[in-house]
């Protein structure tokens, strides 16, 4: 079981390794983690967003101008 690297353990056999502060800090990076990937695809949405409905404004005023 030496061998075996963290890889092929379950979570739970992780958690239940190491000890109480080492494994709050473990959990604490996954979800710090998950958490900044949820902000930077938020952002992307939105800055897609705006830049999408800009694009339909610009091309409404253009359509609008001839």
């Amino acid at each position: 079981m030496a061998d075996e690297s963290l890889a092929t353990k379950s979570t739970e056999e992780v958690m239940l390794a190491a000890s109480d502060p080492v494994a709050h800090e473990i959990e604490q990076t996954a979800a710090n983690t998950g958490l900044e990937a949820m902000t930077k695809i938020r952002k992307l949405a939105i800055v897609r967003k705006y830049f999408m409905y800009m694009g339909l404004y610009h091309s409404s005023l253009v359509r609008s101008m001839v």
